[in-house]
């Protein structure tokens, strides 16, 4: 019998080796062999390098080839290096690419499940187009005052903390104060306090919401393994948390509508939507402005504006002629900041725009197809001359570190050189091609232009009042988390800070 039964376990092995990890044999698409179970993540698995890093590997060993067929666990899936490939799955052929791989259950997690990163199909597209007109430029010059009121005070934080000798900080440390405050003002029109109160029910809140032990590893199941978040009832966001910002939603909801308060933020723009559609309630109206601690403020921005910071520290002829653009600007506004000037730094977009490239905060982004679609680089290609059919269902991996490391887009791809991105320097359509941060196309990422403003004014500020060099504690060259998605140092992000007199 124990033979029997062993026999079976075994052919049934085979099978399901055969039937998943051939899938791409059988399409005759090039990749690496796969390992059984964990396909090509293993070291993933093990925690010995980050999951982006993984497929990271495989873009450099296939450099010819415009696709290459890669196994997610035991998910077969699509890597792509060609960038007009690229341009059909975020623009040109859309509808054959409209949804992200990752999903999350709105009835076991009502929070992050109504976020507009995971949701699909048509649910997707009637949340972006009632959140759509509340992240235009105009709404975020409105918007502009509460995130530049928040970098002066992030400005007398640093000044305090070397008042009282401490003019070594944590960048991200430092960052996330800042963004945290923002999100407050921006999304729940309340002061944070975490400048004053590193102990802020804010503060606490937020911690919980991504410094739980079991968040990332949530996290990375729903992005190695989505379909587990079909069958499990798996939180991204707990209980607690979701109701503690209910309670802090509707009761200043509650006040404004008593008292008749109108605040430029986002949160009343969320309740005019409420008001104005009937598919619209104040359920979906809280997750929304919930969305803003991931997706579109807290989190990745503090990320991003940690290693602007770090790159700048560590270039000082970078930081001088940055510093120069700063108070030209604001002179002329007696030492104001405006909306309008800050989107005129031209030196600092290209700051920014660098260090997201050379420190890109996910390392591959995946996407799901939803139309079948077939694939042949043109005749003029400098990729081999294979084609491909995607079926419906195949996830598209997007391998972003791998695109903006690429000597072929960026010359010498390591070396921070914010020039490249100086609009004289761009006269290669390929680089810009590949050069997408924030997505591309109807899905690319609603809230980056408020995130790219909240970077931009606190790192404004920051550099106009202090010198900042890069403090021995920060352990170079920088090793990353490899349980954390999304780009996170070790030992961390340690910098001087010295006032400018």
């Amino acid at each position: 019998m124990f033979v029997v039964l062993l026999i079976f376990v075994v052919t049934l092995l085979y099978v399901l080796y055969r039937r998943t990890f051939e899938y791409w044999k059988r399409k005759n698409v090039p990749g690496p062999k796969p390992t059984f179970l964990v396909g090509h993540i293993g070291e993933s698995f093990l925690g010995k390098k980050p999951l982006g890093d993984c497929f990271f590997d495989i873009y450099k060993e296939y450099e010819d080839y415009p696709f290459v067929g890669v196994y997610k666990a035991v998910t077969p899936c699509l890597l792509v290096r060609d960038p007009e490939f690229l341009k059909c799955i975020y623009v040109k052929n859309f509808k054959s690419f409209m949804d992200n791989e990752m999903f999350v259950d709105k009835n076991v997690d009502p929070v992050m499940g109504r976020n507009p990163f995971f949701t699909k199909d048509h649910v997707w597209k009637k949340t972006r187009a009632l959140l759509t007109p509340n992240f235009t430029s105009g709404k975020m010059k409105s918007m502009f005052t509460l995130l530049d009121n928040v970098s002066e005070k992030a400005v007398i934080y640093v000044n305090n903390q070397i008042d009282a000798g401490e003019n070594c900080l944590e960048a991200k440390t430092l960052c996330m104060k800042i963004t945290l405050e923002n999100l407050a003002s921006c999304a729940f029109g309340l002061d944070a306090n975490c400048f004053n109160d590193p102990n802020s029910d804010f503060q606490d809140i937020a911690n919980k919401f991504f410094r739980e032990k079991t968040h990332f590893l949530k996290i990375f199941l729903t992005m190695v393994i989505p379909s587990l978040m079909k069958v499990l009832p798996i939180r991204i966001i707990s209980e607690e948390v979701a109701e503690r910002l209910r309670k802090i939603v509707f009761e200043t909801v509650d006040y404004r509508e008593k008292n008749n308060v109108q605040r430029p933020d986002f949160l009343q723009s969320m309740m005019q939507v409420r008001d104005s559609t009937k598919d619209f309630d104040s359920e979906d109206m809280m997750a929304h402005v919930a969305a803003f601690f991931g997706v579109f403020g807290y989190e990745t921005s503090s990320i991003v504006m940690s290693f602007l910071l770090y790159e700048i520290a560590k270039h000082p002829e970078v930081q001088d002629k940055l510093r120069q653009e700063i108070n030209d600007a604001m002179d002329k506004n007696g030492g104001n900041l405006t909306y309008d000037n800050i989107m005129e730094m031209e030196y600092l977009d290209a700051c920014l725009n660098e260090s997201q490239r050379k420190n890109p905060f996910i390392g591959a982004l995946f996407k799901l197809c939803t139309e079948k679609f077939s694939y042949k680089p043109t005749k003029t290609s400098e990729f081999k001359d294979i084609e491909v059919t995607v079926d419906v269902g195949t996830v598209m991996v997007i391998p972003v570190k791998g695109l903006f490391l690429d000597p072929k887009y960026f010359d010498e791809p390591h070396k921070f050189n914010p020039e490249r991105f100086l609009k004289e320097n761009l006269k290669d359509d390929r680089s810009q091609g590949v050069f997408r941060p924030c997505g591309d196309g109807p899905r690319v990422c609603i809230g980056q232009k408020f995130g790219m403003l909240q970077i931009k004014s606190g790192v404004a500020h920051i550099i106009r009042a202090f010198s900042i060099s890069v403090n021995p504690k920060t352990k170079e060259p920088l090793q990353f988390d490899p349980w954390h998605v999304t780009l996170s140092p070790k030992k961390g992000l340690w910098l001087n800070f010295q006032k400018i007199e």
